[in-house]
């Protein structure tokens, strides 16, 4: 797991996951490798707000870049086909995982729920939305419906829980959702 990642908040989701396997379905733990959604999420909305907010949009693809040790990065405009292709290339991976699972379980933020300063404090920093959507911006920029439910609590902080379908299976998604919460799983919590 990254250093971002919390592993107290994992161990908390994957006990709630568990959960499904009390309603009679299989849980299995997969590794999925979409890349990185923000770069092509920016480049995206940059190209198609060519207007006043392309400037905000492309500094913050650069301003990530560089947070990232990567080189100062061209200007985005121009680049829609290469963002496109890698959003197809997204898609197609998670379509892939669809052939053989129903639901995807992920944790919708990988850390424990910061505090109201920590979040006033991350807000202003150039990192808060890439970190902390690091799990729900791929399902954003790929248009894939998932919704978040409550997974417990770690340290007395809650944790989500992302659960998602394949397109056009939000009834399913939500029948799944609405059978894992009658479980409770804060009874759970820790």
């Amino acid at each position: 797991a990254e250093s971002f990642w919390n592993e107290s908040v994992i161990d908390r989701v994957y006990g709630s996951a568990r959960g499904f396997s009390q309603l009679g379905a299989s849980v299995d733990e997969v590794q999925l490798e979409l890349g990185d959604w923000y770069p092509v999420f920016t480049r995206i909305v940059a190209e198609y707000s060519a207007g006043a907010l392309y400037p905000l949009v492309a500094g913050a693809a650069r301003t990530w870049g560089s947070v990232r040790g990567e080189p100062e990065s061209p200007l985005w405009k121009g680049e829609i086909e290469d963002a496109l292709a890698a959003r197809e290339a997204m898609a197609q991976r998670l379509l892939g995982l669809f052939e053989e699972y129903d639901i995807l379980v992920t944790a919708t933020s990988p850390v424990i729920a910061p505090t109201r300063e920590e979040y006033e404090h991350w807000m202003a920093s150039d990192t808060h939305s890439p970190e902390y959507t690091r799990l729900t911006g791929h399902m954003n920029l790929l248009g894939f419906p998932a919704i978040t439910v409550p997974a417990g609590l770690v340290d007395g902080m809650p944790v989500g829980m992302q659960l998602v379908a394949r397109p056009d299976e939000d009834a399913r998604l939500l029948r799944a959702a609405r059978a894992l919460m009658q479980l409770s799983p804060f009874s759970h919590a820790s």
